[in-house]
């Protein structure tokens, strides 16, 4: 079974760094830390008791799909306006692209979807953070085009202002190659962060040895 949603009940309290060890003759449960008289599961090297693992499953069938994305987009749109803020900021005081700023935005804009979207990650959730994180970056570009001759007289002109940011990076060419970079290594940080984890359940085992039967559920 494959249990993204079933990352944030494990995240704080089970560690999948590496195989599974050789299990004692009395396991105690990776989940809850109590002693396992019978027998147990294994996901990613991890041990856990049956009643962990139900609750596991259970978590990952709980709340709605579109309720969680809602939600992450409404806190990584939180994460990108306050990323943008502080990305202006720098930029408009010191004239210059920050590599850690726009890191820094990635990771805001990041961590709020994940925390939006209760630390499920996926594809759905890595492309809300990517799209966040680059449109939460290149909205600082739009006081300075407001510099220059740009109007805003109606909304096919709020477009074209729009289209101007999100291409801004590149219309310098290759001497905006630096940035184009640094923008990309923050996008990679927003995308990183919401990757989905894969949780394989196996068993059930006997305490002592040997696999059993599993049974109906």
């Amino acid at each position: 079974m494959t249990a993204d949603s079933a990352r944030e009940p494990l995240e704080p309290e089970l560690r999948f760094d590496g195989a599974a060890e050789a299990v004692p003759a009395a396991p105690a449960c990776a989940r809850c830390d109590r002693e396992i008289a019978t027998e147990y599961y294994e996901a990613g090297g991890a041990i856990v008791c049956p009643e962990c693992r139900a609750v596991l499953v259970a978590d990952a069938a709980a709340g709605s799909a579109t309720g969680r994305l809602s939600r992450a987009a409404v806190f990584g749109l939180g994460g990108a306006l306050a990323g943008a803020a502080l990305y202006y900021a720098i930029l408009a005081i010191t004239g210059y692209e920050i590599g850690l700023v726009a890191i820094a935005v990635g990771w805001l804009v990041g961590r709020a979807v994940q925390l939006g979207s209760g630390h499920r990650g996926g594809r759905v959730y890595q492309v809300l953070a990517v799209v966040l994180t680059y449109l939460a970056i290149v909205s600082t570009y739009i006081p300075f085009i407001f510099e220059g001759d740009f109007q805003l007289a109606s909304a096919a002109a709020a477009a074209a202002l729009l289209a101007v940011a999100v291409a801004a990076p590149f219309l310098a060419g290759f001497e905006n190659v630096i940035g184009i970079l640094i923008i990309g290594f923050a996008l990679w940080q927003a995308w990183h962060m919401n990757a989905s984890a894969s949780l394989v359940f196996s068993g059930p085992y006997a305490v002592g040895g040997g696999r059993l039967e599993p049974r109906a559920s």
